[in-house]
């Protein structure tokens, strides 16, 4: 049993140092023209030490990609378990994500820039993977909210966490495509503030609804207070 847990111990060393290395030479080269022979070269390895572990390039990236959504679970994850209220999960969500995504700059500069390259298998195969990584991004968020606006307000709940989501992605993309210079954390606040204020006004204009509308504004007004 010892011997055998020491093997597979191996194996997940290897891997790390084979994804590692294609991470590098993605960076350095391109997706496109990187090829298995550098990750080789870098990892230093066979190439056929790497086919043990990897049938191609399109499967480095995909396993690169699901090990990088792996690792962003841990902190967005306490973010969620921490909170003692609706702003402080929103900001504690916020800061986790977009530092996170900060500190990993450089692979997610790879994707936006190299995913339309991917032939058309791996991107049927890298659809589903990203739809099934999304929707559960989107149940555990909103279940993270759906503490704090009181029970019966999934789907609200899950509005919210799409809200949220959204504007953390579109200032995600605008700072990677773009090549901002200033530090993805420092929108931090804005989304925060952007956020919570959307969230009351609807709260606001809800409570004001005539009798007899539907009104979910007024079983969560009491959480900013």
């Amino acid at each position: 049993m010892g011997r055998e847990n020491q093997r597979q111990d191996l194996k997940e060393e290897r891997r790390r140092e084979i994804l590692e290395a294609a991470l590098h030479v993605f960076a350095k080269r391109g997706f496109d023209k990187a090829t298995v022979d550098e990750v080789a070269e870098r990892a230093g390895l066979s190439k056929g030490a790497i086919y043990l572990y990897y049938k191609n390039k399109d499967a480095l990236f995909f396993s690169l990609f699901e090990q990088k959504m792996d690792e962003a679970r841990g902190p967005i994850g306490r973010a969620m378990r921490s909170a003692e209220s609706l702003p402080d999960l929103v900001r504690n969500v916020v800061t986790a994500q977009l530092e996170f995504l900060q500190s990993n700059a450089e692979f997610f500069r790879i994707f936006s820039s190299e995913q339309a390259r991917f032939d058309l298998d791996f991107q049927s195969d890298f659809r589903r993977l990203l739809r099934r990584r999304f929707n559960a991004y989107i149940g555990e968020l909103g279940k993270a909210i759906n503490r704090f606006i009181g029970p019966g307000r999934k789907e609200l709940s899950r509005d919210l966490a799409l809200s949220l989501i959204g504007m953390m992605n579109t200032h995600t993309t605008d700072w990677i495509v773009n090549h901002r210079s200033e530090p993805l954390t420092q929108k931090i606040d804005l989304i925060v503030h952007l956020f919570l204020k959307g969230v009351q006004q609807f709260v606001q204009e809800s409570e004001q609804a005539p009798v007899g509308t539907a009104s979910d504004g007024s079983q969560i007004s009491r959480r900013f207070e």
